[in-house]
């Protein structure tokens, strides 16, 4: 499900636009989809109500919609078919703010999915290093977690294929860490 993000502040474009009389821009922003900050806020209230899960929330990015999910006393942990929590999400997609505010709320960083991948290894793997950080350093992280393929965070990490970008600092931040957690060398070739 995934729902318009709305204006932190009082309005939206939408709501500011009709306000100064811009038939033109108006129109132009109803047709590419904007709501004012009344239709928003009726969009939420229904996905709060209606069952919205909070890992489906955290999947789409919206920091304001689990915001509110977790105020409605959803559980911060509840997990989708796969048993990938709303950390577990945040942490693949690389939303830093996201990551912070569920650990915040007391999110498991060591609750792994089916596969046993953690946030923490999900977050390495794609090279999502702001998002590692808040884990470990915030959620008191156990790299030592394997996986089902019997990887811990940093093997999951440099198994990566593909390499996307960020990896490298992922691995450069294990290098500088490894005194604190014991891991030997760590290769950041």
């Amino acid at each position: 499900m995934s729902l318009p993000h709305p204006s932190p502040f009082r309005f939206t474009p939408l709501d500011r636009a009709v306000e100064l009389g811009h038939a033109a821009i108006s129109a132009f922003l109803k047709r590419k989809g904007a709501k004012t900050k009344h239709e928003l806020d009726a969009i939420r209230d229904v996905a709060v109500n209606e069952g919205c899960s909070l890992w489906d929330a955290a999947k789409d990015g919206d920091l304001l919609l689990v915001q509110a999910l977790v105020k409605a006393g959803k559980e911060v942990d509840g997990r989708d078919e796969h048993g990938q929590t709303g950390l577990w999400w945040a942490a693949r997609k690389g939303e830093d703010a996201l990551c912070r505010y569920l650990v915040g709320q007391g999110a498991s960083v060591n609750k792994g999915n089916k596969r046993g991948n953690t946030p923490m290894h999900i977050a390495g793997r794609n090279g999502h290093l702001a998002c590692l950080k808040i884990c470990v350093r915030h959620g008191c992280g156990n790299y030592d977690i394997e996986n089902e393929d019997g990887e811990n965070v940093l093997a999951h990490t440099e198994s990566s294929k593909k390499r996307p970008k960020g990896v490298q600092d992922v691995l450069q931040f294990f290098e500088d860490e490894k005194d604190h957690v014991g891991w030997g060398p760590v290769s950041v070739d």
